[in-house]
């Protein structure tokens, strides 16, 4: 009940922009991009004074929402494809790609933290996960993910559409880096949670995104151009 509670107060405010903390959730985005330990510092204070791991302030969400529209226009005007093309990558981008699959990951990682992974020293409140501090994980590792995965391939799209060896290892190399550091993101901030243990097995998966960049590359298989044609960017 509480954290329903919570959940409907942020999502009321979202339509209050001059209750927001732009100037805070911006110094997140940039924090995110290259000591993302410094925001799961500051979520630990805020945890200290308001008493939840999640964010109450929607303006870290309204920021990237306004990063992902201005990306998707900026792709609309490169490649100038029509405007019901624009709708659909909007809404895959938006509403699969960022919500949806994040609601998937941010559940299955919430169900494997409480499960697995809590520690209750003796003399102690229980604690758990709330979800909607892990979808805020999920909301801090994506914005990296993005710029490197939607905005280098836009700034970069004439090397990646090439068929040389050097334009697929960029592009798969882009790949890589992109999805082990969301894991690395994700990472840290489940570690910040005290009452967790052995939080290093989130990192799991950067074995096999790893020996998949390495398949891929053998098999001169080009993600990059996989990402822009099954987007229905190039042909």
């Amino acid at each position: 009940m509480m954290q329903e509670r919570r959940l409907s107060r942020y999502w009321k405010r979202i339509f209050y922009f001059q209750h927001m903390d732009f100037e805070v959730a911006f110094s997140d985005l940039k924090n995110l991009c290259y000591q993302p330990k410094k925001v799961y510092e500051n979520i630990y204070y805020n945890k200290q004074t308001k008493l939840q791991w999640a964010r109450d302030d929607p303006a870290f969400l309204v920021l990237l929402i306004i990063f992902l529209l201005v990306t998707s226009c900026g792709y609309y005007v490169y490649f100038r494809f029509s405007l019901r093309l624009f709708i659909i990558f909007v809404c895959r981008l938006i509403l699969i790609e960022f919500f949806g699959l994040g609601a998937v990951i941010s559940t299955l990682l919430c169900f494997i933290g409480n499960k697995y992974l809590l520690q209750s020293p003796p003399h102690s409140v229980p604690q758990s996960i709330e979800w909607a501090y892990a979808f805020d994980i999920h909301c801090n590792s994506f914005f990296p993910l993005f710029l490197i995965l939607y905005v280098l391939h836009l700034f970069f799209k004439p090397i990646i559409n090439s068929t040389s060896f050097l334009s697929l290892l960029f592009s798969n190399t882009l790949f890589l880096i992109a999805s082990c550091y969301y894991c690395y993101t994700t990472f840290l901030g489940y570690k910040a949670l005290p009452f967790l243990r052995k939080t290093v097995y989130i990192l799991s998966p950067v074995l096999p995104l790893t020996l998949f960049y390495g398949i891929s590359v053998y098999i001169h298989w080009n993600i990059g151009l996989f990402f822009l044609r099954s987007h229905g960017f190039i042909q």
